[in-house]
C-alpha cells in the first residue's frame, strides 16, 4: 500500500480560518482557479497529482453551486456547475479508482430533488470509472 496520499479541494476562496489552517497542515491542494484556467487544466493537474496510485474520490456535493445542488447543509456560492463537475469526474477515466463517495446531500433542504439527481449521476459516473479501472 503506497504511503503517499493526495487530497484535493475544489472550493471557494471564503474558507474559514480553521479550515484554511487544516488544509495547510494536511497538505491539501486547493483548486480555486477553475474559471481562470478551465476544466481541462484542472483535470490535467488532478491526474498528475494522483498518478497511478490507488485513488478514492470523495465529492462533497456543496462543491456545486446552490443553483445545481441546494440540498446541502453548507451551500457554497460561486460553486461549479453540474457539467464542470461531471467533466472532472470523467477526467479520471483510466485512473486507478478504488472507491468513491458523495457526501453532504440533504434532501430536506431541496424541494425539487435536484441535489439527489446530481448525486445519483455522480454515483453512475463512479460505477463507470470502477468498471474501467477493473479492465486496466
Amino acid at each position: 500500500m503506497p504511503r503517499r496520499r493526495s487530497v484535493c479541494r475544489l472550493d471557494d476562496v471564503t474558507a474559514r480560518p480553521q479550515l484554511l489552517r487544516f488544509i495547510f497542515v494536511a497538505g491539501i491542494t486547493r483548486f480555486l482557479e477553475v474559471d481562470r484556467v478551465g476544466v481541462p487544466a484542472i483535470i490535467e493537474r488532478l491526474r498528475e497529482q494522483v498518478g497511478d496510485l490507488p485513488t478514492y474520490l470523495s465529492i462533497d456535493i456543496d462543491v456545486l453551486d446552490p443553483a445545481f445542488a441546494p440540498g446541502t447543509g453548507t451551500p457554497e456560492t460561486a460553486g461549479l456547475n453540474s457539467r464542470e463537475l461531471m467533466a472532472m469526474v470523467r477526467g479520471f477515466l483510466g485512473a486507478n479508482i478504488v472507491g468513491a463517495d458523495v457526501v453532504e446531500v440533504s434532501p430536506p433542504y431541496d424541494h425539487a430533488e435536484i441535489t439527489g439527481i446530481a448525486a445519483a449521476n455522480l454515483a453512475y459516473e463512479y460505477v463507470a470509472l470502477f468498471e474501467a479501472a477493473r479492465h486496466r
